[in-house]
Parts: C-alpha cells; sequence; structure tokens
C-alpha cells in the first residue's frame, strides 16, 4: 500500500494492542484520486523488464516495423551484453523475443502487422501528438471533471497521465470544481466495473463468486451507484426456473471475480429503460 499512496493519505492508529490504517483526504484541495496508481502496480522480472524495453526502444528508433529478424540483429549485441547467460543456457533468442513481442503487441505497445514471414512488430499510433497547447489544457481541463463522474475513471486517469508525459510543458491549472460524495475507494472496483459493463453490452450472463457464497449465474441489468453510502451494487437477475428469476441487488466490492458466460438470458428480465441525457458545458476562466 505504502508504494503507491502518499504518507499524507495515510493515517494510522492504535486501539487496544491493534493499528487501525484509514484512508484522509480532502476533496476541497483536489480532486486527484490518490489509489489511481494502484492500477500501475505490476510484478515484473528483471530479464523481462530488460527485453521489453530494447523491443521499444528498437522499434521507437527505427521509425517503421521491423521484422523477428530485423529485430533479433539489432537487439541481440545489447541483450547478451546485459545478459550473457542467454547463452550459457542455450537459449533461442529468436522464440523469446517472438514471446515477449506476442505480449508487448497484446498491451497495445506493438503492432504486429502482415503474416508468416511477413509478420513485422511497429511503433503504436500516437493519437495525442500534434496538440496545441490550448487543445492540451482544455482536454486535461475536461478529463478532471469526467474521471470524478464516470462509472469507470481510470480511462480519465491513464489519458491524462499520457497527455502529461507527452507534453511536460503543459502548466498545472487547478480546477475550479469540487465533488460531494465522491469516494475514491470505488476505484479499485474498475476492473470488476468493466467486466460487468462488457457482459450487458454483449448480452452475456455472468458467473460470479461472492465472498462466504457459493458461485451463481446470473443475468447483468444495470449498475446502480448509492452516493449516500458510497457503495455500487449490480442489478441482476437469477433463475429459478425456465419461467420464474428472482431479482438480485450485489454489492460490487463483495463480488471477488466475475465471469461471462455464453447462454439465455433470464425469461422475464425488464427492458431497460432509456436514460434522460444531459449536455453539460464548463467554460474555464482564464
Amino acid at each position: 500500500m505504502r508504494f503507491f499512496i502518499p504518507e499524507q493519505n495515510i493515517q494510522v492508529s492504535h486501539h487496544a494492542g491493534c493499528a487501525y490504517v484509514t484512508f484522509q483526504g480532502n476533496s476541497c484541495n483536489s480532486s486527484q484520486n490518490y489509489l489511481a496508481h494502484s492500477f500501475f502496480l505490476k510484478t515484473l522480472l528483471p530479464d523481462a523488464c530488460l527485453h521489453a524495453i530494447l523491443l521499444l526502444q528498437t522499434v521507437t528508433q527505427a521509425g517503421k516495423p521491423l521484422s523477428l529478424p530485423e529485430l533479433l540483429k539489432k537487439i541481440e549485441g545489447p541483450l547478451l551484453e546485459h545478459d550473457p547467460d542467454l547463452i550459457a543456457g542455450n537459449t533461442d533468442l529468436s522464440q523469446l523475443l517472438r514471446r515477449r513481442a506476442k505480449e508487448l503487441s497484446a498491451l497495445g505497445l506493438l503492432v504486429p502487422t502482415g503474416k508468416g514471414r511477413n509478420l513485422r512488430y511497429g511503433p503504436p499510433p500516437k493519437p495525442l501528438s500534434g496538440l496545441t497547447m490550448e487543445e492540451v489544457s482544455r482536454l486535461l481541463f475536461a478529463l478532471e471533471f469526467y474521471r470524478n463522474v464516470a462509472l469507470i475513471s481510470m480511462p480519465g486517469y491513464l489519458l491524462a497521465a499520457n497527455l502529461k508525459e507527452t507534453y511536460p510543458e503543459i502548466p498545472h491549472q487547478p480546477a475550479p470544481f469540487q465533488f460531494k460524495n465522491n469516494s475514491f475507494v470505488r476505484i479499485l472496483d474498475d476492473d470488476m466495473l468493466l467486466t460487468i459493463v462488457q457482459a450487458i453490452r454483449d448480452g452475456k450472463l455472468l458467473q460470479v463468486e461472492r465472498e462466504g457464497h457459493p458461485p451463481m449465474t446470473v443475468t447483468p441489468i444495470t449498475i446502480h451507484t448509492d452516493y449516500h453510502y458510497n457503495r455500487q451494487y449490480l442489478v441482476a437477475r437469477k433463475n429459478l426456473s425456465p419461467t420464474r428469476t428472482e431479482p438480485m441487488s450485489l454489492r460490487i466490492d463483495k463480488i471477488t471475480k466475475a465471469v461471462p458466460l455464453d447462454g439465455l438470458p433470464a425469461p422475464d428480465i425488464p427492458a431497460p429503460t432509456r436514460q434522460m441525457e444531459a449536455s453539460l458545458c464548463i467554460s474555464k476562466i482564464l
């Protein structure tokens, strides 16, 4: 926890020989969610890190897609210089690079083109390049609002971090808004929310596992947020018989696993109600 949460946001109290850890923050001073950095944690072995860095550097410097033999020719020297045990272990460098390139492609950090001998790996597109400082400033301003009101917050933090890395010269400008009943802890369920939202969108069932309960299969309908108690619920229906279902409301933070499944939805699932949309325009005062 202390790897990604600033010390000023951690409060430790002691009572009856036990230590109690709580989070603290002041939304009047900042709407930045200090828990967002938990999504940047990843276990990565040193050799895998080295291979990824060399591959990304080589492709970026080339400025064009490279085949595996071309990548091997450029990377073999630096790779063996940093890790001479690869030859001693009779490692197939070509297979090693193919595996690492496939992993990076799955993350979107490399873009494969072609097949077989024509397979090449190139850098991903940069849709954020070429923006003016005014456009970057306005986009960051909009993101700071969006990521605090959206159902899933983390994409807004990722995009904002990408913008700040691409344009480090952009000055920080505090946004003129505050958010009531905006629990920072809800961001920890973003990955679970994404799974549920995708299942609803694709019309799939969900096999849900909760703390202290056996797994069950439900038809997801929607997600309800209770801002007064700072909780989110999965509204779903569970099949009791071929013609009868039971409505359920499951706390998101109590769901430990959710797996989308193919199958028929509940027979009496209600049609989704179209929500009223409201357009909000925020003008920045310079």
